[in-house]
């Protein structure tokens, strides 16, 4: 299973992100939630980041910005201080 991180900053206050939101829990067959503005999303199929890009950039503003990132087992080095939960569904979706 690949997983993708999408860290995202919206600078656009007054700005509904719904449908923002409402794509994101669409993307990929599964997600979590792992920081304020940071998702980890997984995926049977591999994704491409240009068109995910592009789509994300749909439902944003000019101001805001994001990052999304392929996180394989030669960057998997990470680590860091959040919810077990967390670090559970992550480990978990990397040994599939």
């Amino acid at each position: 299973m690949k997983i993708y991180l999408l860290s995202y900053e919206l600078r656009t206050p007054d700005n509904d992100y719904s449908k923002f939101y409402e794509f994101i829990e669409h993307i990929g067959d599964d997600r979590i939630h792992v920081l304020r503005d940071s998702w980890w999303i997984a995926s049977k199929e591999t994704l491409q980041i240009e068109q995910l890009c592009n789509e994300i950039r749909d439902h944003l503003t000019v101001n805001d910005v994001f990052y999304v990132e392929e996180m394989t087992e030669s960057n998997s080095n990470i680590n860091g201080w959040m919810a077990s939960s967390s670090w559970n569904w992550l480990r978990d979706k990397m040994n599939k």
